[in-house]
């Protein structure tokens, strides 16, 4: 089994071993999504996933092949009454992309690209801690995207639960968290909230008070990305100074795409840099003849890096498209795993001096960078003969 980490909140296990329990950091919120491949063995007869808190099963995802239904339900001082699909999209012998879909009705199930069921909460989201495998199924991808979140956290809870949190989130777990048993924001009421950068730490205002003063635990320096969750109404977002101009709008400096639709376009909040990663999931529909990812320019139109699978001849062509010309293709890789029906799940990582192409987990192939500098890059898109399951970055 591996696992790494990615944007921040984004966990992702290879090949994990049956059963599998796994930890969901900093519990589960409106607006994550759980990511599935696995493949469903000939003599399959029930398999279920479960997500857990506090001794219970808040959310139970069961598919019976004997009865050829879907059964949901809840353990809370008991099991519950069941919900049920009497169909299943589930098929022994056959591979699967299953996602659970948090919303602030309950979890939306979509396999294969198609909507299943939603599951209306019985239990509050915030107390799943815990995701759980069992049965006889073959998991070889197992995602958990849009966890984690450090920074600033209002808790208006009841009782003494009445406080704002400071916290860091840094080589895969929270730090010690600082408290403010204070809540400078009403339920219903607008409010301003700013951070003021300084060599000291992040001075917070509320509503053009001082609140508190966060001091720096990683260098400032390393910060490129601005993320906001959970239930809250933004009508404005602005930076401003620094070494940009600023933006406004409800950008987030990491992107994620859940079933994104095709063409897929999408800005590269903060461009280009060092070491930033691109996670690409998705199927090679029956009968594609090829799809493309670019690496763009807004403002020129340039094409940095083109990645180009093309089934109709078994080719993986890269190549760089500047000032309305095209360079040399490059054809050579590792191996190609991009065949009809096949599902896969594309890594790009930029560096320094080149891309550096992983897929299904093996490196593919290089591209050294012929645009310079590549920061200019600020713009990713995915077109032409294929289904995206999910992109992050």
């Amino acid at each position: 089994m591996t696992m790494h980490f990615t944007a921040p909140g984004h966990r992702h296990v290879y090949n994990p071993i049956i059963p599998y329990e796994g930890t969901i950091y900093g519990r589960l919120r409106k607006g994550m999504s759980l990511y599935f491949q696995g493949t469903i063995p000939q003599d399959i007869k029930r398999f279920h996933i479960n997500l857990e808190g506090g001794g219970d099963v808040v959310f139970h995802f069961n598919p019976r092949f004997s009865q050829e239904m879907i059964v949901f339900n809840t353990n809370q001082n008991g099991w519950q009454t069941e919900e049920k699909v009497h169909e299943t999209p589930f098929h022994k012998g056959k591979s699967f992309q299953l996602v659970f879909i948090v919303t602030s009705e309950g979890y939306k199930v979509n396999v294969n690209g198609s909507q299943v069921y939603t599951y209306k909460h019985r239990v509050p989201l915030e107390k799943v801690s815990i995701l759980r495998i069992v049965g006889d199924v073959m998991m070889e991808t197992v995602s958990i995207i849009g966890g984690v979140q450090g920074g600033i956290q209002a808790y208006p809870g009841q009782g003494e639960m009445v406080m704002v949190v400071f916290n860091t989130f840094k080589n895969g777990q929270f730090e010690e968290p600082e408290k403010v048993q204070e809540m400078p924001f009403t339920t219903g009421e607008r409010f301003e909230l700013v951070f003021i950068i300084s060599s000291e730490g992040y001075q917070v205002n509320v509503n053009a008070r001082e609140f508190y003063m966060f001091k720096h635990r990683i260098p400032v320096e390393q910060v490129m990305a601005l993320a906001v969750c959970g239930d809250v109404l933004i009508e404005s977002i602005i930076i401003s100074g620094g070494s940009t101009d600023g933006e406004k709008g409800g950008g987030t400096g990491y992107n994620e795409g859940i079933l994104p639709s095709i063409p897929y376009s999408s800005m590269i909040p903060g461009g280009m840099t060092e070491k930033k990663t691109f996670f690409i999931r998705g199927k090679v529909p029956p009968d594609a003849r090829r799809f493309k990812i670019n690496f763009m320019v807004s403002s020129s139109g340039d094409i940095a890096f083109h990645f180009n699978p093309r089934m109709y001849d078994g080719s993986v062509v890269r190549n760089s498209c500047l000032g309305g010309t095209w360079g040399g293709e490059e054809r050579d890789v590792d191996f190609n795993p991009f065949q009809e029906g096949q599902y896969f799940e594309i890594m790009i990582c930029c560096g320094k001096q080149k891309f550096e192409v992983f897929v299904n987990g093996k490196h593919m192939c290089d591209y050294v960078h012929r645009l310079k500098p590549f920061t200019l890059i600020d713009k990713l898109e995915i077109s032409e003969d294929v289904q995206l399951f999910y992109v992050i970055f």
